[in-house]
This record gives structure tokens, sequence and C-alpha cells, in this order.
């Protein structure tokens, strides 16, 4: 079956450079969520004529941050849209120079914008908008899935505050957070759309992806853009069932949280200091004690057989002021309560303070930990995770179960090349049904094929997109399953 080439659009700040790119140097390299696209292109510039008459004139001119365009237009698929970050010019004679563009998605806006927004009483999808609105300078917009655009419905998230944070930053953080039943990501599209989706809300699949002649007919005469078939060499295709990525406990460190804690101590004649149970943290209303400054504030309380006494805050290796008591750090960190002389035996010490505890959550999918335990029991796979943003232990339950939901099974990846007579296009963050005569189905009791009526379905995650001569291209694509 005979396959016409794909006709190219290369529009570089709208002028047209598509006769001059190379046809099979250049390629697009994308990954699903957060991290974008890259793309490098090539233009060879033969520019003899005029130089042999003594007044040389580049046909190429590119600047940097130049906006490119790259389309299939033939199909009329966008294959990329971004900018050209650093143009490189070489010659290879007086009269012909090579440009070497490589270039980046319009995630570039989003990571070099900065936002700043204290958002509460949110679902996600809300808060991704009032951070579009937060950013307007990055000409990055988005909408509702309701309203027609590619942003869905999210869980209601607690407080979420950003100081001077790169909006791609506070996106990926909402949808960290609001990956608690499935997961969620996020990406920019080619037309500077943000989509952000979770596995829940994956788009119907475009095309099929099959080793089974049956579909693809004899000489490939079934072939279009919804069917495609790839390089069939044993090297050439991959299927994995990875378990080193399972996560299935997560264990989470938030902010400290200041709250209200006494520590009971009785005197015995002997001992003048005793060590405090916490850090002392955020203060108290209460009595006015003096510092170690000689200022007056407000601070925590001490009761002395019952009777409020004044207590003083002192540096770590100050001397105390006066003979009174004071409260401070020792040597080795540690907070301790200091009398002026040891009291009497029966003395009752009563002190009173705001402690900054750590907000830490445990999180656990035991259905994994069983599914995957062996002779011993259960297996447990844990991770840990600081984020001093988490400021309430809601937020932190929400961090660790996003984890869960992400790495709680094992995923099955599939990786192969599509042969360069496939006139489609597919990007990351598509889906694709996935017929394979020799994969075992992980859901049918690992019988051998994922059939056509199996109908599995796969989510691209990484896709590199190479030029070949004849102007056709090839896809290496990587992509997990997600039905």
């Amino acid at each position: 079956m005979t396959v016409a080439a794909p006709t190219y659009s290369l529009l570089i700040d709208g002028v047209q450079y598509a006769p001059y790119l190379e046809q099979d140097t250049w390629t697009v390299s994308m990954n699903y969520g957060r991290q974008g696209t890259t793309a490098s292109f090539q233009l060879l510039d033969d520019f003899t004529a005029s130089y042999d008459k003594g007044e040389p004139e580049y046909n190429v001119l590119v600047l940097p941050l130049s906006e490119v365009s790259f389309e299939d237009t033939s199909t009329g698929a966008m294959i990329f849209g971004g900018y050209n970050t650093a143009p490189n010019m070489t010659w290879y004679s007086p009269g012909l120079a090579e440009w070497q563009l490589p270039c980046v998605d319009y995630t570039l806006r989003s990571d070099n914008i900065i936002v700043i927004a204290d958002l509460f009483g949110l679902t996600a999808d809300a808060m991704v908008m009032q951070l579009l609105t937060a950013a307007a300078a990055s000409t990055i917009t988005g909408d509702l899935i309701a309203n027609g655009g590619y942003i869905a419905p999210g869980p209601a998230l607690g407080r979420l505050q950003f100081d001077y944070t790169t909006l791609s930053q506070a996106i990926t953080k909402v949808a960290r957070l609001a990956s608690q039943e499935t997961d969620f990501n996020w990406y920019i599209d080619n037309d500077r759309h943000l989509h952000f989706i979770s596995l829940a809300q994956i788009p119907n699949p475009l095309c099929t992806f099959t080793d089974y002649q049956s579909e693809f007919g004899v000489g490939g005469s079934n072939l279009g853009a919804s069917l495609g078939t790839f390089q069939g060499g044993y090297n050439d295709f991959s299927y994995v069932y990875d378990g080193k990525i399972i996560r299935n406990s997560a264990i989470v460190q938030g902010s400290y949280v200041a709250t209200p804690r006494t520590d009971n101590f009785v005197g015995n004649g002997i001992t003048s200091q005793w060590p405090l149970s916490y850090v002392v943290g955020t203060i108290i209303s209460g009595a006015t004690t003096t510092s170690s400054t000689g200022t007056q504030t407000s601070a925590v309380l001490l009761y002395v057989n019952g009777a409020l006494t004044n207590v003083s805050s002192v540096s770590q290796g100050d001397i105390a002021v006066g003979a009174g008591w004071y409260y401070t750090q020792n040597a080795v960190g540690t907070w301790v309560l200091c009398a002026p002389s040891p009291p009497f035996t029966g003395t009752q010490i009563s002190f009173q303070y705001m402690a900054n505890q750590p907000i830490i959550t445990q999180q656990d999918n035991n259905a994994s930990q069983e599914l995957y335990g062996d002779s011993l029991g259960k297996l447990m796979m844990q991770t840990f995770i600081s984020d001093t943003s988490l400021t309430t232990l809601s937020a932190a339950i929400q961090r660790g179960q996003g984890e869960l939901q992400e790495y709680q099974w094992a995923q099955e990846r599939v990786t192969f090349t599509t042969n360069e007579s496939w006139p489609g296009h597919i990007s990351a963050g598509d889906t694709f049904y996935g017929h394979f005569s020799r994969v075992l189905d992980s859901q049918n009791s690992y019988s051998v094929g994922l059939t056509p009526d199996t109908q599995a379905v796969f989510l691209v995650v990484q896709c590199s997109i190479q030029g070949m001569q004849g102007n056709f291209r090839t896809y290496t694509i990587t992509a997990c399953r997600v039905q």
C-alpha cells in the first residue's frame, strides 16, 4: 500500500521556513504532565548565489525566543507550538549555513510567571482558575470542561498559600493534592490551553495500534490515521510490569502547628532544670513577663505551687536576667525550664506553653500491601514526603493519598515505534487502544494476548517524533495501561 508523504508548515514568527527544513533531523519529545515538550529543527540555508555576487543575503533569520508553529498540513495535525530558545548558526561553506533551533513549548510561559495567591475553601479546578487569573501575564488560557475548556472537576482542598511561586509550581501543587482518589496531571497544549485532568477523566482513545494481521489487512490495506502498526522486531517492542515504583504506605510531614501544652514537674531539692516535652513555639496570652532583653512580652505561663510566677525567655548561651525563672535551649538544642535555685522537695511546678509540633500523617493501602505480600505477610513499601507548605492535617492527608493513588499498584508500560507509513498523529496525554498479540493480560489471569475484544486502553506518557527521509516520521511511544 502506497502512502502519500506528509507536507509541513514551519512558521517562525509568522515566516514560512518549511522549504529549508532538513527532513530527517527534526525531533519532538513530549512528556505527559508538567514537564512540557521540547523540539529541535535544523534549517539549511544555501545563499551561494548572493554570495558569489559579493552581496551575501541569508534566506533564514531566526531570533531567540521566536514563536514556532509546526504543522502537518496534509492532515491538519499541529505537531509543535512554542519558542525557539537559542538559535545556533554554523557554516558548511561560505555560502551554506545551517541553523540549529532548540525549542520548548508554551510551558515556558508558566515556568516564568510568578504568582501570589491565598486560596481557601475551593475545589482544585476553582484553584487552578484563580491561579490563571493571578498569572494573566503568562497568556496561558483555560476554562472548565463545563464551559468548553479542559479543566476537569476536582475535589475540595484546604487552604493553599503561594508566595512568589511560579505558575507551573503552583498548578503542580494543586494537582498533587487533588490526586486523592485518582491521579491528576496537567499540561499546556499547542494552542496555549491548560489541560488539568485526572485518569478518571482521560479523553477517549484517538486510534488503535495493533499487530493482528486480521486488523491491518494484507499489505496494510486497512491502515489509516485511526489504525496503526509498529515496527515488528522482537527488540522494537517491550511491555513492562513495573513493581519497583510501588509505594503503598506514605508518611507525610507538613508544616508545624502551634498546640497548647503543659509540662508538670515536682521539686526534689536537688534539680533546678527540667527538659520540656516539646519545642517552644508561638506564645499564648497570659501573664506579662520579662525577657532577657528587658522587653515585656505576652508569654508562657508558669505556676509554682499554684501561684502565677514570672518567667523569662533567654537566648541560648545568654545569662538569665536577675535571679528569676527562665526557659531556654541548651547546647544540644533541648528546651529546658530553669529555676533560680533547686525548689524544695514536693514543690508543684506547672509550665504552660505553645508547642511547635509537626503535622504528620501516615496513609496506607492495605489491599496493595496484601496483594504484593510474601510468605511473611503484607509487603509495606513506604515513602516519606516532607512539605512545609502543607499547613493543615487534611492537606497532609490529601498529599499522602495522592502519592498512593499514583504509585500503589504495579504499572504496566508498553514501548514501541510506529512504522513511518502511519499517517496519524498522537501526543502525550492522548489515549489509544492496544491490541498486542504477545502480551500477557494481567486483567484476565495473564492469558496470552491483548486481543481486539479486550479493548485495553493506554495513556501516552512519553512520545518522541523523529523526522525521516521523504517527509515521513516515526513515533516512539511509551504508554501506561489505564483500562
